[in-house]
């Protein structure tokens, strides 16, 4: 349960083009869980690929045509205690949680 005084959390999803902002949008946490997250970042991602990557990354691990498009990457902030999920190569999606503007 929230505190009386405590700031409203937000995510924060962003989508960059190599190291261009494509996308910035922010969702209450409350909308959306962390597994919610991922699975969003995941479809974001796959819009972008060829029918062939997107076999790819459904393929098993080991096998000649996998790879990791889809796979989410967790990061750990220390310097702000949060956690930074990312998806995708190029483009790719990240998402975390701060507080709403």
């Amino acid at each position: 349960m929230k505190k009386p005084n405590e700031p409203k959390r937000c995510w924060r999803i962003r989508g960059y083009d190599s190291l261009t902002l494509i996308f910035d949008q922010s969702v209450p946490t409350g909308q959306l869980t962390e597994g919610n997250m991922k699975e969003l970042l995941r479809a974001l991602v796959a819009k972008d690929l060829l029918p062939s990557e997107l076999i790819g990354a459904y393929a098993r691990r080991g096998t000649k045509i996998h790879n990791r498009f889809l796979e989410i990457q967790k990061e750990n902030l220390p310097e702000k205690r949060r956690v930074l999920y990312t998806c995708g190569e190029n483009p790719y999606y990240t998402a975390d949680v701060e507080v709403c503007d």
